[in-house]
């Protein structure tokens, strides 16, 4: 059935709003136009190091630094730091040039006229949203074909696309044939059953994210069956027949 389906030409291409493009599939490559993060970032509230200044620190082994700026978040830090000191940084603030870890508040102390103790080594990239990690400039973020989950939506969103090109939905016509099925509602008599594979295969389809039409069950005569075939293939994209 599936390599069926891949013999029918696509379907076109539409633009909808990135609120609407959750579960759809991308229709286009997504090229990023910038570096996300822009610049390294720190994931923890703490104090930006370099981490070789800091080897081998632990609680009975301290390391000491100097206390050299704060950092609010949204700024770019201007100066760099310098060596043998440390700065006071923020989650989601941007660490100043010459820092490439972050110890976490947890494991630094302020001593006092500027000193920090720090109680814990960190290798280079620790606590840290290095530059570029999640999309690089002129780089592909998203391919084409992509099914858009919550954390592709997020990744949009961070790049900038509102406008998404997706695959148009399909639209798909569900006829259900036999003189014994009545519907799930009904109470059968002798030798008759309830529909219920309209209703399963119409669960299937929605989660898939086809638009589906549920015909009326069609009785087994030729006529009938033909008829609605035929008004069902001319609306829609896919029909089923389920016997």
């Amino acid at each position: 059935f599936r390599d069926l389906l891949r013999c029918f030409a696509p379907l076109g291409v539409e633009t909808v709003p990135l609120g609407a493009a959750c579960r759809r599939f991308l229709a286009a490559d997504v090229v990023s136009g910038e570096d996300l993060p822009l610049a390294s970032r720190a994931s923890m509230d703490g104090f930006a190091v370099r981490a070789a200044e800091v080897f081998g620190a632990n609680d009975s082994n301290p390391g000491y630094l100097d206390l050299a700026m704060d950092i609010p978040i949204g700024v770019i830090p201007e100066a760099a730091l310098p060596p043998g000191h440390c700065a006071r940084i923020v989650t989601g603030a941007f660490l100043p040039a010459g820092a490439d870890a972050v110890v976490m508040v947890e494991y630094a102390e302020e001593l006092g006229a500027g000193a920090i103790e720090i109680r814990r080594a960190v290798a280079p990239g620790d606590n840290v949203m290095l530059a570029g990690e999640d999309a690089r400039r002129g780089e592909r973020a998203l391919g084409s074909g992509t099914r858009l989950r919550p954390q592709e939506i997020g990744l949009l969103a961070a790049l900038g696309v509102v406008d998404v090109p997706v695959d148009k939905i399909p639209s798909v016509a569900l006829l259900s044939t036999g003189d014994e099925l009545v519907p799930a509602e009904a109470t059968p008599r002798p030798g008759q059953i309830r529909d219920v594979n309209s209703h399963a295969l119409a669960a299937m389809l929605a989660q898939a994210g086809a638009a589906l039409t549920t015909f009326p069950l069609v009785p087994d005569d030729l006529d009938s069956i033909r008829d609605a075939l035929k008004n069902a293939a001319a609306s829609h994209d896919l029909t089923l027949l389920s016997g």
